[in-house]
């Protein structure tokens, strides 16, 4: 118990080189003059409170289908809000639209590297034996994903997205997000320009592993509703969700030596990822 207080189209191509090189140059987006208020007077303009401290919400884990759905409702509120907002004078938003899914792809690259190497020498300790007893399924899995998003409309999510300017809290889990009255954030550290899906992918990414897959889709459905949004966002939810993204963080921490961990306390770890991970959704 826990209680917590392929070929791409070339009109794609020209919108994502755009869109990168804009934030290369600008460092973020910049404001246009009409719209030159720091941030949290824009939220506050909005019904939105930034507050340094947020009452502890005993909620218990797994949470219900009716409290999962309170915070979609809550989540999608916060949405609509703030929609539209193009910069702000006092600093800036980090645009992160398409980046998980860039990520996705470097993730199964380094992957693809680390088998090469480890069917050339050998595996160098018993992680690496893991890794290569795991790494295909896995890495079938995550190409699976990164297909069923571009087979399905993945550029006009993202062109929606920037024409529309969505904001995202970036954590939108209980505990940096509730209403009381009025909408409270804790912490806007993450907030950024990205497609409305991403929060919703953060939200039940916390959750999936005590979820059952029907609830899942009764969410991701509900969210879809709420934010007016097609099937093709729900596939983007549902193979973001599916991604394993915890494997492929594990073997990055080994590969790169983030962490001051001996090969038992990787081994440990890659364990929890795949059990992370879950389930293939799709």
């Amino acid at each position: 118990m826990i209680i917590v207080v392929c070929r791409i189209r070339k009109t794609g191509d020209v919108m994502i080189n755009n869109h990168y090189a804009l934030q290369r140059k600008t460092g973020g987006i910049v404001l246009s003059p009409n719209d030159s208020r720091d941030l949290n007077e824009y939220l506050m303009s909005c019904d939105i409170h930034v507050v340094d401290y947020l009452e502890p919400r005993a909620l218990i884990e797994p949470l219900s289908q009716e409290q999962i759905n309170s915070h979609i409702t809550l989540i999608s509120e916060f949405h609509q809000k703030t929609m539209g907002l193009s910069g702000f004078t006092g600093g800036r938003i980090d645009n992160c639209t398409g980046k998980k899914v860039e990520q996705f792809k470097v993730y199964i690259k380094k992957l693809k590297r680390d088998i090469k190497r480890i069917n050339t020498n050998g595996p160098l300790n018993a992680f690496e034996e893991i890794v290569m007893e795991k790494a295909p399924e896995y890495l079938e899995r995550a190409e699976n994903c990164i297909k069923v998003i571009y087979d399905n409309g993945y550029f006009k999510l993202i062109e929606r997205s920037m024409k529309r300017n969505e904001l995202c809290l970036g954590n939108a889990y209980v505990d940096n997000l509730v209403k009381d009255g009025v909408i409270k954030i804790r912490s806007t550290k993450k907030l950024c320009y990205n497609m409305v899906e991403c929060d919703l992918v953060y939200f039940l990414g916390k959750l999936k592993r005590r979820m059952k897959k029907t609830m899942l889709m009764e969410s991701i459905i509900e969210f879809c509703r709420l934010e007016e949004l097609d099937e093709s966002s729900e596939r983007f939810i549902l193979a973001s969700l599916s991604y394993p993204s915890e494997f492929m963080k594990t073997c990055e921490k080994h590969r790169c030596g983030k962490k001051n961990w001996d090969d038992n306390e990787y081994i440990k770890k890659l364990i929890s990822s795949i059990e992370k991970d879950g389930e293939f959704l799709l």
